[in-house]
């Protein structure tokens, strides 16, 4: 696994450089016509950058190859120090993930598999201020097993991030005997949902659960044979490792409230808005195929159904889920309700 995150920092690097060193002598075509917004800056949009795999895992980068790299540099930056595991390159083959595109304007983050959208990140200036500051404060990046190198490295890029439009699209080798998939027209308008709440929902759901030391969660105003009628399930399955909640109460975190909106959820840490997630009808049918058809674990295969047929009624669901941590008895933790 540690394999794979330094991959994945060496593959930015590699992708950002390959992008700015193009962009200096190739008049730069926007790939989505951004909306006007007067609180961001407008972003420098760079044409559509290509990344394709070959069998073996190795990528090649604006038409660049990363042998070729190898070769031009005496050895000095090895094709290998950006290959893909071979695993990874049978199993988008397995599952006919022949690319992925990811995108990056004013409005948030995009992404696609095969041409159908996924989930967006939707934010202001404001949220990504937000998301920034507390992912430092959490220790995020630290969380999820990323080294201290390369969080740093991935810190010193946001501010370049924002100000710079991003199109990425990620090509694998094909199954053998499959068809082509055509990816997205890169000039086709990407825009935010509107940010509205939720009017037309079938279904109401609200629940509120608050952790202790142990990390185990209590449910408020309803008992825990209560909480599993309406969900679905026993509350413990949501039981947290203590060492997780010392950590992230010694940090500062005290509540995280998700709730729905017409087309996405929003997310607070501390009643601070953070970017929110977006996906429409078509985007939660979409996304139900999309995780039955990339889940191929045995233990878990049997849920394939179950989620192509519930995700789309997510639509119709006014849902808000409040999770509620203790406060540490240290009187050094950090104190997130000060962001702005």
């Amino acid at each position: 696994m540690e394999r794979s995150r330094n991959l994945t920092i060496r593959l930015a690097a590699l992708g950002l450089g390959a992008v700015l060193a193009l962009s200096a002598c190739t008049p730069a075509q926007p790939a989505v016509k951004p909306p006007t917004r007067p609180t961001r800056p407008t972003l420098f949009a760079l044409p559509r950058i290509e990344v394709a795999f070959d069998r073996d895992g190795i990528p090649t980068i604006a038409g660049i190859s990363a042998r070729l790299v190898e070769r031009l540099t005496f050895g000095l930056l090895p094709a290998r120090a950006v290959q893909l595991d071979r695993a990874w390159i049978d199993y988008f083959a397995s599952t006919d993930v022949q690319h992925i595109e990811l995108l990056q304007n004013e409005d948030g983050m995009f992404a696609w598999i095969n041409g159908r959208r996924l989930p967006n990140i939707a934010y202001g200036s404001r949220e990504l201020d937000n998301s920034t500051r507390i992912a430092e404060q959490l220790g995020v990046l630290e969380t999820l097993g990323i080294s201290s190198n390369a969080a740093s490295f991935l810190r010193r890029i946001t501010p370049l991030l924002r100000h710079v439009a991003l199109n990425v699209l990620v090509r694998f080798p094909l199954h053998t005997g499959t068809a082509t998939i055509a990816p997205r027209d890169p000039h086709q308008a990407v825009h935010a949902l509107p940010r509205l709440p939720k009017t037309d929902a079938t279904r109401a759901l609200d629940i509120a659960l608050r952790y202790d030391m142990q990390g185990d969660p209590w449910p408020q105003g309803i008992s825990d044979e209560q909480f599993t009628t309406q969900i679905g399930f026993d509350i413990m399955r949501l039981a947290l490792q203590p060492a997780f909640v010392a950590r992230i109460s010694s940090r500062g975190l005290r509540d995280l409230v998700i709730r729905s909106e017409a087309d996405g959820i929003s997310l607070k840490v501390n009643n601070v808005a953070l970017p929110a997630l977006q996906c429409d009808a078509r985007c939660l049918t979409d996304l139900g195929d999309i995780i039955a058809t990339l889940n191929t674990y045995p233990q878990t295969e049997h849920l394939n159904a179950p989620i192509r047929a519930l995700t789309p009624s997510l639509s119709g669901i006014n849902a808000k889920f409040a999770l509620h941590f203790p406060s540490p008895d240290t009187a050094g933790a950090a104190r997130l309700t000060n962001l702005p």
